[in-house]
């Protein structure tokens, strides 16, 4: 692995195949035919019938499959235009994990015609690119889980459910040790950035994602991140481990005594990451950039959803959504939807947690009986005066 192509090798290949893993795992997500409602990226856009759906997913899975074993340009470019339809189809299955391997993917195909040349700037650069998203990803990880929401709902499940302390004792209620989970994420990744650090650095990036998947397995539920987990886990090592060369956005050229030395740009695909792994996540504190696609995970600072359904509507109501009522109806009458546990259920994903995701929704359930819904956008915990409720006047325009 002390190559560099080895470690392409070793980073694409595990992309590829924890990306079916995860595919796999969330089946339901990637076919049109299912009761959680679809929520296309552009209004109106048609959506694939069964078993067209099915032939689309099945093209993508055997395109990917493909390229481990060809470079070629063509597989590569319809297999990335398959994935783009995928995902227009479907803002659910905009999750984290899908995010991370699809810019593995668009990598390798940025970099194909200079990879296919053999040339060690073009893996060095490739791998600089990885390095960086993979320096982000911990980043903002870490520096979106520095709220308060993190410290006193996930610090203390972890307390409880991973260490076993109950409410009451010392550590449990010392939420201020909450923040030094993400401190150790924030410090992984500078620790990334300079070789020096590098294998510590690897060492505590490993133990993050083993506590992570001890908390997983605790929790029952969100269980597709656990091969995420696991591929990180390898990609931190294949780029990290053993790799001295610092990241620069420049190489020298020109060496010799008959030469001047130059300094020769980084290629745009280095650049293109710095953009979506650094600059774009920071818009999400100001609402311009999605929490997934700011590897805002696990914070607690994200909304939710319930949607209210009582009268007329509550008997038009599909029965098989009456394993996702709330025990206890937020309604005095009626029935209240928790559709975090639908979506996790039914389709093995948390919901796609953005205010228009939730219009989509509300314009699903509205097309009936508008005046028997109301959707109550929240944060965890839930309780008076931390949410908002809507009409169906007010989200399904």
């Amino acid at each position: 692995m002390n190559t560099t192509p080895n470690r392409l090798g070793i980073i694409y290949g595990t992309a590829i195949v924890f990306f079916l893993i995860g595919i796999g795992l969330s089946f339901p997500l990637w076919l049109n035919s299912r009761l959680f409602p679809m929520v296309p990226v552009f209004e109106g856009m048609p959506l694939l019938s069964a078993p067209l759906d099915a032939v689309l997913l099945s093209l993508f899975s055997l395109g990917i499959i493909a390229s481990l074993f060809s470079n070629s340009l063509i597989i590569r470019v319809t297999t990335a235009v398959l994935l783009l339809f995928l995902l227009l189809q479907d803002q659910m299955r905009w999750q984290p994990w899908v995010y991370t391997y699809a810019l593995v993917l668009l990598l390798s195909l940025a970099f194909l015609p200079e990879l296919r040349k053999k040339s060690p700037d073009s893996n060095r650069w490739f791998l600089r690119s990885f390095q960086i998203l993979m320096i982000g990803i911990y980043f903002w990880s870490g520096l979106n889980k520095l709220n308060p929401g993190f410290t006193e709902i996930t610090y203390r499940l972890m307390m409880s459910n991973l260490f076993g302390f109950s409410e009451g004792s010392i550590l449990y209620e010392a939420n201020w040790l909450g923040y030094l989970i993400p401190l150790v994420e924030i410090g992984v990744a500078l620790g990334l950035y300079f070789p020096a650090s590098r294998k510590p650095a690897v060492v505590g990036a490993i133990f993050t994602h083993v506590v992570i998947m001890a908390y997983l397995f605790t929790m029952g539920n969100n269980m597709i991140v656990l091969p995420w987990n696991i591929a990180m886990s390898l990609f931190v090592v294949a780029a990290f481990w053993g790799q001295e060369d610092k990241i620069v956005f420049h190489s020298t050229i020109g060496k010799s005594r008959k030469k001047k030395t130059q300094k020769q740009i980084a290629p745009w695909p280095v650049f293109a990451v710095v953009l979506l792994a650094w600059l774009a996540p920071s818009l999400r504190f100001a609402g311009k950039w999605d929490n997934y696609l700011s590897f805002n995970l696990y914070s607690d600072n994200i909304k939710y959803l319930y949607i209210g359904v009582r009268g007329a509507a509550l008997d038009e109501l599909d029965e098989k959504l009456e394993p996702y009522y709330l025990d206890n109806s937020i309604l005095d009458e009626g029935e209240t939807i928790d559709v975090f546990t639908w979506s996790l259920e039914e389709l093995n994903v948390p919901v796609y947690p953005e205010r228009r995701v939730y219009q989509s929704l509300a314009k699903h359930f509205c097309k009936t009986e508008p005046q028997d819904f109301m959707f109550i956008e929240y944060t965890l915990p839930f309780s008076a005066g931390e949410y908002e409720v809507f009409s169906c006047q007010a989200w399904s325009k």
